[in-house]
């Protein structure tokens, strides 16, 4: 009904009378963060493990939790989630690396060149990498990315204005740019991305490249693939029920070569996609 005061206290009710239903935590933790309450959001993130968004293969800190205070040593950050939640959370590593420089971030194998170019005074390492590799070892405090949100974004003022965090290939980048220059000469470079694959909510947020069709019927126009997996078929049904190309750049792979993907993002002049990674 729009009533966020009275939604506010219904919930803030419910969750005192059902403490442990992590469900009623998240969508206490989702309103306050809808009406700005940053500091209060973010207090009750935690409830995320207890309800149906958790990942898996997380591995939960047990043990040396970091508080948000000054500490010495080193930190270990841990990701969580998919791709795009680490590329999320990677928009709090330079506040938290002016905070705390002795920091070891684990992360994705395909993000650690994006992510060592772009911070360049933090350590990454693989998360896949074994619990007994010796580059694990000494940390003094750990914490799960999103937990950062509690101790950097407080408030509204917490947030940075940035025009960006990740730092593509530079030399890939003008490669790309030049080629599509002299190829499609001054015509609008679009990349496209219309579906997700995520198992509990991917359909929802998906498209059918036939739904954009108005706008990929625009002249002076060219689009460009940054989806990832097999999508083919969407592009050759799309070439032969309208004659329309959707340009694939084949030194990309948007699941595997998320540098290239990086690169070729910033070529382009814009991009249009669902909400995906």
């Amino acid at each position: 009904l729009g009533d966020r005061a009275a939604a506010g206290e219904v919930l803030a009710q419910a969750t005192a009378l059902h403490p442990q239903n992590a469900e009623l935590r998240y969508m206490l933790m989702e309103h306050r963060l809808k009406c700005r309450d940053y500091g209060g959001g973010f207090d009750l993130f935690e409830a995320r493990w207890g309800t149906r968004l958790a990942g898996t293969g997380v591995r939960l800190p047990t043990d040396r939790r970091w508080d948000g205070t000054p500490f010495t040593g080193r930190l270990l950050v841990r990701a969580e989630q998919g791709i795009g939640d680490e590329l999320l959370y990677s928009s709090l590593f330079t506040d938290l690396l002016a905070r705390h420089a002795d920091t070891l971030i684990d992360c994705d194998p395909r993000l650690l060149p994006l992510f060592s170019r772009s911070f360049p005074a933090a350590t990454f390492i693989a998360r896949t990498t074994p619990e007994d590799d010796p580059r694990r070892s000494g940390y003094a405090r750990q914490c799960i990315a999103g937990d950062l949100c509690r101790w950097l974004r407080r408030s509204e003022a917490d947030f940075p204005t940035r025009a960006g965090w990740l730092q593509p290939d530079p030399q890939r980048r003008d490669a790309l740019r030049a080629q599509y220059r002299e190829r499609h000469g001054n015509a609008l470079r679009v990349g496209l991305s219309w579906r997700s694959k995520r198992p509990v909510d991917g359909d929802a947020k998906s498209l059918a490249l036939e739904q954009l069709l108005q706008l990929l019927q625009l002249p002076g126009v060219v689009f460009f693939n940054l989806q990832y997996g097999d999508v083919a078929a969407d592009i050759a049904a799309l070439r032969a029920a309208h004659g329309i190309e959707v340009q694939v750049e084949p030194t990309v792979d948007p699941t595997d070569d998320l540098d290239g993907l990086a690169a070729q993002v910033a070529a382009l002049d814009l991009v249009v996609s669902t909400s995906n990674s």
